[in-house]
């Protein structure tokens, strides 16, 4: 090449890179800045406070001005179906005394503890506020008609201010911060899994990394054993959190490099002390709630998924449970830019469901900057943000390390990981954005290439097949956003239009996050207010009435049954009793009482393989003779000819559309056995015979505790040779059954059963929630059975004395007692109780104590250094 010519093509090149400079905006540059960016440099927390509750009030403005109730008829009805019954019971029982511990409206009987307000909390304080106004406005109801207000500020709300205050703690200019707390308090995950109650654990995890930062960078240690108490709530949400901060400030330590390896291992033991004391702070309702998740079946009762998750291969890309590898990568990606983009509640069309699939929606701001962090980093920073992603892609894509940070406890995305990819996320995103406008400086190639990148994801994977599982007015607005958001930071790059694209992107960020939030929320099957006044999601019915009916004549320790269910959404509800007032058998709950379920599955009623029937227990519904059992006396029923009045009931009124049926073979609370039978012989009877061993014999796991002081039962008992045609075909269907027929021979056998039980029983004197009291005078040795599943806590008191209890029946309660009168007490108090509360009492007290101390010598402290200052001068 000549050099006239490589003069021209340096020319060229020169001109090119000259006038590329004009265009881009230099770090050193003095651009325009807007006057949105001025106002959140001068108010920040202002402007924050007012924009996000306007964007609130345009999200959920039919749930703030309660036009809907936060609780949903679709798949979400997990809010009518546990957490109304749930709140509704707990009230219920707060306003009877200061805590509740057992209640027989849960199953058959369980712990059921209220909780013991933590009072060194600080957010105890504000939702006591935020309840005592919506208390004041809607009454006795104020738990739902107040129940989207109090999410979205305790919640919401709350977690974007304190994401806003961790990112300035990290030196992040404000807009940085101000955009950062708006994409975590409308994270995905927060808004959609609100509607389970789950956006309070979101607030939780957003406190313990703001509280980690403060403490890392300025040494304030008092936040961190709240935000241990905030995730201490569930022993599994401490566990992961926990797990969480340990990945965090490990990748803190190589990003920011600002600190010897010594010194920080330091502030990592002082913070495993802060963490005991917020522990200790809360200690009552860690170790109840502990306790009570070891005893349930899916952890002390082996049904839960560890030995299925555990053993799968480590590399395996293989869906473990719940559709092909295929669906679960799709959905992992498409819920990068949107809840709802595989549809909205149950009609969610991804892996899994709607809530327990990867929520993953952190913004698309997020999305679109993170590539533009690298430019901005050292070669030792690249690094460990690529191991910081690649750790948290090694999650979705491999099933095993997703199971084994769950502790291999279920697949699923919630209450831990939904968080903390999304926020990892949205904290390398922010990095990037800070740096963009700190630097005045955007990579345009890497821009483009990352918007194709993204628009690819969003539409390739459709191409060719029939039939798509994308919500194409979904994936349009996101493209739309994606499209504008690039245009704005191709703005960006002229200087002159720097503060037009910095106001374009805070609007962009403002609607994307209110359209996306709105439509999770509201494109959903919501009770109308006027709905749910009225029959409180259909627990307010008829059966209220027909409680009230056998109350008012009937003060006995009873239980009641029916075949129908009261909650109208999706799923029915088997958590009626907590709100509708009776003594039941049947719950839904994650964590049910293990040795009731156990009885169950022993007794043939549920299946000993499944684990959902362990959390959808259908108790004694439908089983005639364990009814009788189980003091089932009353039965509720829609049917005017229901199949129990010919398996020894007797219709005793007419309520509404009720009819209330009368057990004839009732047994009370107490009955007692004069032969026991051992377990390893009951548990080879078939489901029939099981029923009638039961209401004969004492049947027992351990037959010493009963050596020498009962008989055994005699195998030429004619009892268990009977089959279930003696009371007419398919009985445990209730057809055409013959049970009650006075002219059948057998009927009369039927009634001996229950005329030896109760031949001494138990005459109550005072029963409540978590005591019965009574009286029982024996003529020989038996044994006093109590049909309350077995627990530590029941304690037994006989004529004045403490006195041991066995179990009986595979998980129940019992008392030996030889031939005498008696005076018993039975008393629900667990042994770490007592102990426990004081430990939280004192806790809290010296917390609150060494708190004031050192805001205290701090103020001090500042106080002299001004002094100090002014001398000075």
């Amino acid at each position: 090449m000549s050099k006239n010519k490589q003069k021209h093509s340096l020319s060229q090149k020169q001109h090119f890179h000259k006038k590329n400079a004009e265009n881009q905006a230099k770090p050193n540059e003095k651009a325009k800045i807007s006057m949105l960016e001025k106002a959140i440099e001068k108010y920040p927390i202002s402007i924050f406070l007012l924009l996000f509750i306007f964007m609130g009030l345009v999200a959920f403005k039919d749930f703030i001005f309660v036009k809907y109730v936060y609780f949903f008829k679709d798949i979400g009805s997990d809010t009518l179906n546990t957490v109304f019954p749930g709140v509704y019971l707990s009230t219920k029982l707060k306003a009877e005394s200061f805590y509740s511990i057992w209640s027989f409206q849960v199953g058959m009987g369980q712990s059921f503890f209220s909780g013991i307000p933590v009072f060194s909390n600080p957010l105890y304080y504000l939702s006591l506020l935020k309840r005592t106004i919506t208390e004041a406005i809607y009454g006795e109801n104020f738990f739902v008609y107040g129940k989207f207000i109090r999410v979205f500020f305790n919640h919401f709300l709350i977690s974007g201010v304190l994401f806003y205050f961790y990112l300035r703690t990290l030196s992040l200019k404000k807009l940085s911060a101000f955009i950062g707390g708006l994409l975590v308090g409308f994270l995905g995950y927060a808004v959609l899994g609100s509607s389970w109650g789950h956006s309070s654990v979101v607030l939780a995890s957003i406190f313990l990394l703001f509280s980690t930062e403060i403490f890392l960078r300025k040494k304030i240690w008092y936040f961190f054993p709240i935000g241990v108490v905030l995730v201490s709530v569930n022993p599994f949400y401490l566990y992961v959190n926990s797990l969480f901060i340990l990945i965090y400030i490990v990748f803190r330590f190589f990003y920011f490099n600002d600190e010897k390896l010594k010194d920080y291992l330091l502030k990592i033991v002082q913070m495993i002390f802060l963490g005991i004391t917020g522990i200790l702070l809360t200690f009552i309702n860690f170790i109840t709630n502990l306790i009570q998740i070891l005893n349930s079946p899916r952890v002390g009762g082996g049904m839960g998924y560890y030995s299925a998750l555990s053993s799968k291969k480590v590399f395996s890309t293989e869906a473990q449970n719940y559709g092909d590898t295929l669906s679960h990568h799709l959905t992992a990606m498409y819920r990068l830019f949107s809840n709802d983009i595989l549809g909205n509640g149950s009609n969610f069309k991804g892996w899994y469901n709607y809530l327990e699939a990867p929520v993953l929606y952190a913004g698309l701001l997020s999305l679109l900057l993170l590539p533009q962090l690298f430019q901005f980093l050292n070669s030792k920073k690249i690094k460990t943000v690529v191991i910081f992603i690649a750790f948290w892609a090694l999650i979705v894509i491999f099933p095993f390390f997703r199971h084994a940070f769950n502790a291999f406890t279920g697949d699923y995305y919630k209450v831990g990981l939904d968080i903390f990819i999304p926020v990892s996320l949205i904290i390398l995103g922010i990095f990037s954005f800070n740096f963009i406008i700190e630097k005045s400086k955007i990579n345009i190639p890497i821009l483009l290439i990352t918007f194709l990148t993204l628009l690819g994801m969003l539409f390739i994977p459709d191409l060719g097949t029939k039939k798509s599982i994308v919500v194409s007015e979904i994936r349009n607005i996101v493209a739309l956003f994606l499209m504008l958001y690039t245009g704005a930071f191709v703005l960006f790059s002229f200087a002159k239009y720097r503060h037009v694209a910095i106001s374009v992107v805070v609007f962009l960020v403002v609607v994307e996050l209110t359209y996306f939030s709105y439509y999770t929320v509201n494109e959903r099957e919501a009770y109308l207010a006027s709905e749910f006044k009225n029959s409180a999601g259909g627990y307010f019915d008829n059966t209220m009435k027909a409680v009230n009916y056998i109350e008012s004549s009937d003060s006995s320790f009873y239980r009641v049954e029916k075949d129908y269910w009261s909650g109208k959404s999706q799923h029915g509800s088997l958590n009626d009793a907590m709100v509708q007032g009776y003594y039941g058998t049947t719950s839904y709950s994650s964590f049910n009482q293990g040795y009731y379920i156990y009885f169950l599955q022993k007794a043939d009623v549920i299946d000993e393989k499944s684990e959902s029937q362990t959390r959808w227990s259908p108790g004694l519904r439908g089983q005639p003779l364990l009814s009788t059992w189980g003091n089932i006396k009353y039965f509720f029923t829609h049917s005017d000819s229901s199949n129990f009045l010919q398996l020894g009931y007797t219709k005793i009124s007419k309520i509404g559309d009720i009819t209330v049926l009368k057990n004839n073979y009732y047994l009370p609370m107490g009955y007692t056995y004069t032969h026991y039978l051992p377990f390893e012989e009951f548990d080879k009877l078939d489901r029939f015979k099981k029923d009638l061993a039961l209401l004969n014999y004492a049947v027992l796991e351990d037959t010493t505790t009963v050596s020498g002081f009962l008989p055994r039962y005699s195998p030429k008992d004619t009892i268990l040779t009977l089959n279930e045609n003696i009371f007419g075909n398919d009985f445990y269907l209730n057809n055409k059954n013959d049970f009650d027929n006075k002219e059948d021979t057998q009927k009369s056998l039927y009634a001996k059963f229950r005329e030896k039980l109760i031949e001494d029983t138990l005459k109550i004197t005072s029963h409540g929630n978590d005591f019965i009291n009574g009286t029982i005078s024996l003529k020989q040795s038996k044994l006093l059975f109590l049909t309350i599943p077995y627990d530590k806590g029941w304690q037994a008191v006989v004529n004045g004395k403490k006195y041991p209890i066995i179990k009986s029946d595979i998980g129940f309660t019992a008392l030996k007692l030889p031939a005498g009168n008696y005076t018993i007490e039975l008393k629900y108090l667990p042994w770490y109780f007592t102990g426990g509360l004081w430990i939280t009492l004192i806790s809290n007290g010296l917390f609150i104590l060494m708190v004031a101390i050192s805001v205290f010598r701090k103020w001090k402290k500042n106080k002299m250094n001004k002094i100090s200052n002014s001398l000075a001068q």
